[in-house]
């Protein structure tokens, strides 16, 4: 057989690049010469392949002097110059090659008279290595003549990388590869395109044999300005490689290149929303994008009319960009350290309303987003009993509020004082409350801030009720508020969740055997044991966070007969790093807060950076850090659009600003409120629970 030409160009790669190396040196079919480039690195990737070089023969390490991105094309003109006959093969610095890959490859080629051959891929978590997915089509697939037109959908996933193919160096000859000089993002598609475009013969393996490890540093993890150009302009350049190779461009064939088109400026999309920028400049670009002739085409539909599936994706594009663009409020900028995202009437969009808009001609507050044609709150009990406490909240003085708060509380002194002695005992725990006094600091402290805020914030409160989407969430939300105010005890009969697990309301929460679930705030495993048992045991995988590391051992030992679960010693934000935690909760555990003064320092992770797979339901306890773990879980769930189930009262804030944050990030989602207060006489363990999909309760 022919010699074989292997090539890899590293940058920095002193962490991935002797597995790559290894992967190579490691072939089954050793006649091959491997050509490494060192793009100008700054670590230590220059004195790793010197010393593979020294160790092997076949190794060529070469050091340039400039960080050249396209160096590979180089390297294609030097393999076409001094190796005329053969097989040329790249591989990424932080990817590897199966044992045998080039065996099978070279005898796969021979055997069918290949100009070139494809293989599938595997691609795998960076860190963990786990199976992610793959690239990889049923059987064997061969192209010649119409093939190329005929089988067009098939294989054009192949058709997008460099790597993962087997190409004859007669090929390589033929080929142009000028255009991939104008492009960085996009550069391997366009190679890729050029070399079918010249092939007589392909041919592409159902087998998987080159490992792609999934990394966000990774170019298509990373904004590049030309990004949402270049999907335009490879849109271009595959609709010419159709024309030129097979002559024209089938129905069937258009259709598919639309989607591809699409999805391609979904993606561009949240690679953008996720990008550290200014927000002003953010909106800029995405206006650029949106406003696109080729974009706008493809948002009228034009080549997907019947097309259900891609009508749903083309207007959730349509309504996320017109929310965003009429919030104008940076998600990126909300200060986590608080938790809060603040909403400023003074912006445009900011929700300014004034108290005229509030009220129809009877003087009863109603939402602003309601006509008052639309609103007949005398029909529903439920709706004129929480409309009657929103008009007490708004239009009461915050020392009224408190001091009819003070005259309800003490009159179960006397009717009854078990309950009223268990409140003050709970209150006292949690919130530094001494007494039920409006002299009491921590009585004044807790419910004044928490009065002032919800009068402040009256039409957001309004705009969450109007948005929860069943009467068993606005009756449980009303009876909340309703606590808050009179302190009165229904919330121990009405108004409480009592057929479903926390979290897990089988009537909203849907989950099958492609489960990928995420516990934040594991605790020692109780919330995840409580998952697998409520759906029978079906999920893919599971994921769990708990910062704390004596109850993180804890539900590693209660977890382990379980598989598929990957425990992670680290708390989620906004940010990958380290921060501060107080651990004031001994062997419990369940109450750890990140505090830029904590006595213990625990890791923190983005969930966007450390999970690669799709995930589908994302669970969030995490002790008042709730909003900036789901910054930090933003492209995941803009992309996929998981269930989520998020703790909403470790402050008075999070009641507005989550399901706030969970609209913007995705107005899609169906909001549902559920309250599971168990042994407590006020509310707590009260969450957000946001779906696409409601399952049974619309």
């Amino acid at each position: 057989m022919a010699r074989v030409v292997f090539f890899t160009q590293a940058y920095n790669s002193e962490k991935t690049l002797p597995g790559t190396i290894e992967s190579v040196l490691r072939q089954t079919y050793g006649d091959f010469i491997y050509y490494i480039y060192d793009n100008n690195s700054t670590d230590k990737t220059a004195h790793i392949m010197s010393e593979y070089a020294q160790r092997d023969g076949r190794i060529v390490a070469t050091r340039k002097d400039t960080n050249n991105f396209h160096a590979y094309l180089d390297a294609v003109a030097g393999c076409c110059r001094e190796h005329p006959d053969g097989f040329w093969a790249m591989l990424d610095a932080d990817d590897e090659y199966k044992p045998d890959f080039l065996e099978k490859m070279l005898a796969f080629t021979h055997a069918n008279n290949l100009d070139m051959s494809a293989c599938g891929s595997d691609a795998l978590d960076e860190t963990t290595k786990q199976l992610i997915s793959q690239r990889k089509i049923e059987r064997d697939l061969f192209l010649s003549g119409a093939g190329f037109s005929d089988h067009f959908g098939h294989y054009h996933q192949f058709m997008r990388t460099i790597w993962g193919k087997l190409y004859s160096i007669s090929l390589l000859r033929k080929c142009s590869f000028d255009k991939v000089m104008n492009v960085r993002y996009g550069a391997d598609s366009i190679f890729a395109m050029e070399t079918f475009r010249r092939s007589d013969r392909v041919g592409i393996m159902g087998e998987t044999l080159h490992k792609y490890y999934i990394s966000t540093k990774s170019v298509s993890h990373r904004w590049d300005p030309t990004r949402w150009e270049t999907d335009h302009l490879l849109d271009y350049l595959t609709r010419g490689y159709l024309r030129d190779k097979c002559g024209v461009i089938t129905p069937l064939n258009n259709k598919f290149l639309s989607i591809i088109h699409f999805n391609a400026i979904m993606d561009t999309l949240n690679v953008l929303l996720s990008a550290e920028m200014a927000f002003a400049e953010k909106i800029q670009i995405i206006k650029n994008i949106i406003s696109h002739k080729k974009v706008q085409k493809l948002l009228a539909g034009n080549c997907a009319q019947d097309d259900d599936s891609y009508k749903k994706i083309r207007e959730s594009v349509l309504n996320y960009v017109i929310y965003e663009l009429d919030q104008i409020l940076p998600l990126d900028k909300t200060p986590a350290a608080a938790g809060i995202c603040n909403r400023d009437a003074s912006v445009p969009g900011g929700c300014a309303i004034t108290p005229e808009s509030t009220r129809d001609n009877d003087n009863i507050f109603i939402h602003p987003a309601r006509s008052k044609k639309q609103t007949a709150y005398n029909q529903n009990g439920c709706d004129v009993a929480f409309y009657e406490l929103a008009k007490r909240i708004k239009t009461t003085g915050i020392d009224e509020l408190l001091a009819e708060a003070v005259k309800s509380v003490s009159g179960y002194r006397s009717t009854d004082n078990e309950y009223y002695e268990l409140l003050l005992k709970w209150y006292k725990n949690w919130y530094s409350v001494g007494s039920f006094d409006v002299g009491d600091r921590g009585f004044l402290n807790y419910f004044g801030s928490m009065y002032k805020y919800l009068q402040q914030h009256i039409e957001d409160l309004a705009w969450l009720y109007e948005n929860l989407c069943d009467y068993r969430s606005k009756y449980q939300l009303k009876t909340v508020l309703l606590h808050w105010l009179t302190f009165k005890p229904d919330i121990r009969e009405h108004g409480v969740e009592k057929t479903f697990a926390h979290y897990y309301d089988l009537d909203i929460i849907k989950c099958d055997e492609n489960e990928v679930f995420v516990d934040c705030g594991a605790y020692d495993g109780d919330s995840i044991i409580s998952f697998i048992e409520h759906y029978g045991g079906r999920y893919k995988s599971i994921y769990g966070y708990e910062l704390t590391p004596s109850t993180f051992k804890k539900a590693t030992d209660n977890l382990k007969k379980y598989e598929r679960v990957f425990m992670r010693n680290a708390g989620v934000a906004d940010k990958n790093g380290t921060m501060a935690f107080i651990d004031d909760c001994g062997d419990q555990g369940s109450g750890n807060r990140l505090m830029p003064n904590g006595n213990v320092l625990g890791r923190i992770v983005k969930l966007d950076d450390d999970i690669k797979e799709d995930v589908t339901f994302i669970k969030m306890d995490v002790e008042g850090a709730e909003i900036a773990a789901l910054l930090g879980a933003q492209n995941h769930i803009r992309r996929s659009k998981p269930k989520l189930a998020i703790s909403l009262y470790h402050k008075p804030t999070d009641l507005i600003e989550i399901p706030r944050l969970i609209k913007r990030l995705s107005p899609e989602y169906k909001l549902y409120f559920q309250h599971c207060p168990g042994q407590f006489p006020f509310p707590t363990e009260y969450s957000i629970l946001a779906v696409i999909d409601p399952g049974f309760r619309s």
